[in-house]
């Protein structure tokens, strides 16, 4: 226990250490990026300093180092944003996750009326939804975020490697836009079912009934007959004893 509560108290005086030092190191961050940027652009115009351009060659450079900082301002504020949706869903989604699994049973009790089990489908099929849509919302921020580290990013293995991460997050945004279709759908065919499968019941239970309603019919029908053979030989003996006496 002493151990974890050090832990604790180390990572909340990180998280400290952080936020404060957060905005001096954006502006370094800002600073360098600029720099970078400006000198990408130097280079990349130099042609137009050659041929005398001078100031489309400046508005090059300038426009490169204005594009570094709004970069880097968009890298913070995406992994921010990432950090914010991050901590948020981590305990959403565990309550979620159980929700699916306690309606998924109640959903699968026969012994409940339509109602409760619809009900209980129902939200099923919005805790589901809901995890899907974090995971999406997670996809979507990480891409912005490559995509705005891609843009300050000189180095020209890192800048391969980003674009195939960029690739990959934007593959697994349209995986999981596919999942939320393939959830709404399936949503629908689980209430159908359900109505289905009570309805199957209620059939089963009515024709078990009639059927019991039937042989108990039957069976009385049987017993009149019984009774009324039973009268009729009582008669015929009654009726012989009287020819015997006459």
């Amino acid at each position: 226990a002493t151990g974890i509560g050090i832990l604790v108290i180390a990572a909340a005086a990180l998280v400290e250490l952080f936020t404060n030092f957060e905005k001096p190191l954006k502006i370094v961050d800002s600073v360098m990026n600029a720099i970078g940027g400006a000198v990408n652009a130097l280079v990349e115009s130099f042609d137009k300093l050659l041929s005398g351009d001078i100031s489309g060659f400046f508005s090059d450079v300038v426009d490169g180092a204005s594009n570094a900082i709004d970069a880097t301002n968009d890298l913070y504020d995406a992994n921010e944003r990432l950090f914010e949706l991050q901590r948020a869903t981590i305990v959403q989604n565990a309550k979620l996750k159980a929700s699916v699994e306690e309606n998924l049973k109640i959903a699968a009790d026969t012994t409940l009326s339509l109602d409760q089990r619809l009900e209980a489908q129902e939200k099923v099929n919005g805790s589901t939804e809901k995890l899907i849509d974090n995971e999406r919302q997670l996809a979507a921020v990480e891409l912005e975020r490559l995509e705005a580290e891609l843009a300050i990013e000189n180095n020209y293995k890192t800048r391969r490697e980003l674009e195939i991460q960029i690739e990959q997050t934007t593959a697994n945004l349209i995986n999981i836009e596919a999942a939320l279709n393939r959830q709404r759908l399936d949503a629908a065919k689980s209430e159908r079912e359900i109505i289905a499968q009570d309805k199957a019941l209620k059939e089963a239970a009515a024709k078990e009934e009639l059927n019991l309603i039937i042989e108990v019919a039957k069976a009385r029908e049987e017993s009149v007959k019984e009774r009324e053979d039973s009268l009729k030989k009582i008669t015929e003996a009654l009726q012989s004893e009287n020819r015997k006496e006459v």
